[in-house]
């Protein structure tokens, strides 16, 4: 027994030696081995898509939920409403055209509102589903938009929007009117805005970047993460301002009681524009002209 081991490592050490030896000579080629892929391969994380688009009538009032995807809302010269509907499918083992029937977008027209309501189905591991919605609206418009997760889009439209984004981003660019903005986790984008009466930001947990004519009332809120806002020369703003742990930065002209974390009084020059207050727990604030 002890000479047999004794020979089965002497011939192990002697292949391990071959073996060094061969990987150093010049003009050697490796030899690899490909493994054949496994069965069902193609159908493991296969993603499908597929898209429908139809026409609703514009009540006065739109109102748009979606649990899972994006919602981009765009305005034309049109007094209907174009929705374009994208549900899409990465599935294991189950079919992905199952997922896909199985996603569901209601729609509804009655009494002045016209309603749409984006659904997924639970999945399993290894299974993605979503549906994003894009809407082409009139360009007056009332909407109301609720998402669970996903980002929200909005541009060339004026009217009253009110948005409410549990986890994702929201943009609005070319906006002129009245917002109501909540976004729990997720950044805030306001560009080329021009805002009537209310502005009410209040986000939790993302930075805030406004650029435009802020409204008569304006109210923005900011637990964690920067707040910058960039306004018209020849504007003018009362202010209310605090930072509880960060920094607050002012670019413009500033008349009235200021410290290191608070400013009460007037930025801007020219005519009273709107009343502005500004809170943030943590982050940076900065305020400065277009």
């Amino acid at each position: 027994m002890r000479r047999l081991l004794t020979v089965l490592i002497v011939l192990l050490m002697v292949g391990a030696l071959a073996a060094i030896v061969v990987s150093v000579m010049p003009g050697y080629r490796k030899l690899t081995l490909e493994t054949a892929p496994p069965a069902f391969a193609p159908s493991l994380g296969s993603a499908h898509e597929r898209v429908e688009t139809i026409q609703l009538e514009y009540g006065g009032f739109l109102s748009v939920s979606n649990q899972l995807g994006q919602v981009f809302i765009e305005g034309a010269d049109t007094s209907e409403i174009t929705l374009r509907m994208v549900k899409k499918a990465k599935t294991g083992l189950r079919s992905a055209a199952y997922l896909l029937d199985q996603i569901t977008v209601e729609t509804a027209v009655r009494d002045g509102r016209t309603q749409v309501v984006g659904r997924v189905p639970r999945t399993r591991d290894n299974e993605q589903v979503s549906v994003d919605l894009f809407l082409t609206v009139p360009r007056e418009l009332v909407a109301d938009l609720k998402v669970n997760l996903g980002a929200v889009e909005v541009r060339d439209i004026s009217g009253t929007l009110r948005i409410d984004n549990d986890l994702g981003s929201v943009k609005i660019s070319n906006f002129q009117g009245n917002a109501f903005i909540q976004a729990d986790l997720g950044s805030v984008e306001i560009f080329e805005a021009d805002f009537a009466d209310n502005l009410q930001v209040v986000a939790s947990m993302g930075d805030v970047n406004i650029r435009g004519s802020l409204a008569r009332s304006s109210i923005i809120e900011n637990r964690l993460g920067a707040v910058s806002l960039a306004v018209p020369e020849g504007e003018a703003y009362e202010l209310e301002a605090s930072v509880d742990l960060g920094s607050l930065d002012v670019r413009v002209p500033f008349d009235g009681d200021r410290t290191s974390d608070k400013a009460t009084g007037t930025i801007g020059s020219g005519e009273i524009h709107g009343q502005l207050s500004l809170s943030v727990s943590l982050g940076s604030l900065g305020i400065d002209y277009l």
